[in-house]
């Protein structure tokens, strides 16, 4: 998620009261994995992409029988000082 300023080490704010939508922040577990990504809603179903022009990271489309929890909605991100 470099393009979008959070990187290893942040802190972030996740509010599990909203509701995710369309190209929010999310935290999600998928499959007993945790990963933070932006959610985009498409007509054949939820697809969670990086923030990363590397292209290192690929975008999840969670297949059927997958587990997933969209935990919540990313808010804030707290940096290091040093």
């Amino acid at each position: 998620m470099i393009d979008i300023g959070i990187e290893h080490h942040d802190l972030l704010v996740v509010n599990r009261a909203l509701e995710p939508r369309h190209k929010n922040i999310v935290l999600v577990e998928l499959d007993n994995e945790f990963t933070v990504k932006r959610l985009i809603i498409t007509p054949s179903g939820i697809e969670l992409h990086p923030e990363n022009a590397t292209g290192k990271y690929p975008i999840i489309k969670p297949k059927q029988g997958s587990i997933m929890n969209l935990v919540g909605v990313v808010t804030f991100n707290i940096k290091r000082m040093y």
